[in-house]
C-alpha cells in the first residue's frame, strides 16, 4: 500500500516537473520588443509574420481596415547603410485579428516566439490603440 502511495507521487511529480521545465523553455523562447512612436520597428534577422517573410531591416508598421477585416502593413524605411537612406518599400501585409485590450497602450510592443531558427511575430501593440493585433 505504501509503495502504491509512493509511485504515484512520484508519477504526480515527474509530470509537474515535465510541465513546468516546459512552460520554462516555451517562455524563454519568447521576446518582446518596443515599437517607436511612428511605428518604427527592427528585425535584427529573417522573421516571419504570417506568410510574409521579412529580411532584417528598418520598417514601418501601420494597421489597416477593409471592411470587417484588419491587416499590418509592412514597410521597410532603412537602407543598407550604416545611416540608413534609401527610400522606403512595401514589403506587404498580413491579415490580423484584433484583440480589445482595457486601456490604451501606452508604449508599443512586438511580441515574438523563436520556433527553431524562425523567429516568429505573434503581437503587435501600438501606442494610443486599444488593441492588440494578433497573427498567426
Amino acid at each position: 500500500m505504501n509503495i502504491s502511495r509512493f509511485a504515484s507521487f512520484s508519477a504526480a511529480a515527474i509530470c509537474m516537473l515535465l510541465v513546468s521545465s516546459g512552460l520554462t523553455a516555451m517562455a524563454q523562447d519568447d521576446q518582446v520588443a518596443k515599437i517607436g512612436k511612428r511605428g518604427q520597428v527592427t528585425f535584427r534577422s529573417e522573421t516571419k509574420v504570417g506568410d510574409l517573410t521579412l529580411m532584417p531591416g528598418q520598417y514601418t508598421v501601420q494597421c489597416r481596415k477593409q471592411g470587417e477585416e484588419h491587416f499590418m502593413r509592412f514597410t521597410r524605411t532603412g537602407g543598407s547603410g550604416p545611416r540608413g537612406g534609401g527610400s522606403a518599400v512595401d514589403q506587404g501585409e498580413v491579415k490580423c485579428k484584433k484583440e480589445p485590450l482595457p486601456s490604451k497602450v501606452a508604449a508599443g510592443s512586438m511580441h515574438t516566439h523563436a520556433d527553431g531558427d524562425t523567429v516568429r511575430v505573434t503581437k503587435i501593440e501600438i501606442a494610443g490603440e486599444r488593441v492588440a493585433h494578433l497573427f498567426e
